[in-house]
C-alpha cells in the first residue's frame, strides 16, 4: 500500500471539519533482546465524534474513509510475510473502521527496519533497507533516515494546488504523527538528543510532531540512554 498518497487523501478530507480529525501513531513494543512489535495507527475518530454530533450515527460505519483499506493492504502483508525476522501480521479495525492498525512482531532491530521499509513504502529509495532504529549497548536511537513526513508534505502540495488563498499551515497546523517507543524491562536512564516526553516510569517515550506545523522546531530523531 502506498500509505503516503492515501493519508495525503485522508487529510484533505478531513478539511472539511477545519479542524484536526487525524492523527498518525508509530508504535514500538521493544524487549531487551530487540525483537517487539511495531503498529502503524491511523486514527480519525475524532471524526466520527464529529459526524454523531451531526446526527450523523446510523452512517458513520458506512461513511469512513477507511473502509477500504483491508483490500488495499493484501500486497503489504504478503511483503511483510515473506520478509525474514517478521511474523504475526494483521491488521485491525476499531471505531467502526475510524480506527486501523497495522502490526507485524519482529525478531530484532534490522527486521524492524525492513518491515517499516515495506509498511512505509519506501522499497523504491534502494537496495539499502533505512535505519530507522539503531539499538547499540545502552543505546537507543530513532534516526532521521524517514523521510515519509516530507512525502507526506510534498504530495500534500499537489492535492491541495487548486485551494488558492487558504492557509493550508494553519487549517492543518494540529495534524499529528505521533511516534512512541514502549520499553519492556528497560528503562530510559537519559534523553541525550531530540526533545522527547518521557512518561513517569521511564518506560515510555513519545514525540508528537505536528506534520505542517513549520513554526515548531521539531525533528523525529532522538538518542536515548536505556538501561
Amino acid at each position: 500500500m502506498k500509505y503516503n498518497r492515501f493519508i495525503v487523501i485522508l487529510i484533505v478530507i478531513a478539511s472539511v471539519s477545519l479542524q484536526s480529525c487525524f492523527e498518525i501513531r508509530e508504535i514500538v513494543r521493544l524487549q531487551r533482546d530487540g525483537s517487539g512489535t511495531f503498529s502503524l495507527v491511523l486514527d480519525m475518530s475524532e471524526l466520527k465524534q464529529m459526524l454523531e454530533g451531526f446526527g450523523e450515527s446510523e452512517e458513520v460505519a458506512a461513511e469512513s474513509p477507511l473502509q477500504d483499506i483491508e483490500e488495499d493492504y493484501d500486497e503489504t502483508m504478503e511483503k511483510l510475510n515473506a520478509t525474514e525476522g517478521i511474523y504475526n501480521t494483521r491488521l485491525e479495525s476499531e471505531e467502526d473502521g475510524y480506527v486501523v492498525i497495522s502490526s507485524f512482531d519482529f525478531t530484532d532491530i534490522e527486521a524492524l527496519n525492513r518491515g517499516m521499509q515495506i509498511i512505509y513504502n519506501e522499497e523504491e529509495s534502494g537496495d539499502e533497507v533505512p535505519e530507522y532504529y539503531v539499538m547499540k549497548r545502552r543505546k537507543f536511537e530513532r534516526t532521521a533516515a524517514h523521510d515519509f513526513l516530507q512525502q507526506i508534505k510534498n504530495e500534500f502540495d499537489t492535492e491541495a494546488s487548486e485551494a488558492e488563498g487558504m492557509d493550508l499551515s494553519a487549517l492543518f497546523s494540529e495534524v499529528a504523527y505521533v511516534n512512541q517507543v514502549i520499553l519492556e524491562e528497560m528503562e530510559v536512564r537519559k534523553v541525550r538528543k531530540g526533545q522527547v516526553e518521557v512518561s513517569e516510569d521511564a518506560k515510555t517515550v513519545t514525540n508528537r510532531y505536528l506534520i505542517f506545523n513549520e513554526e515548531k522546531e521539531q525533528s523525529l530523531e532522538y538518542v536515548l540512554r536505556i538501561r
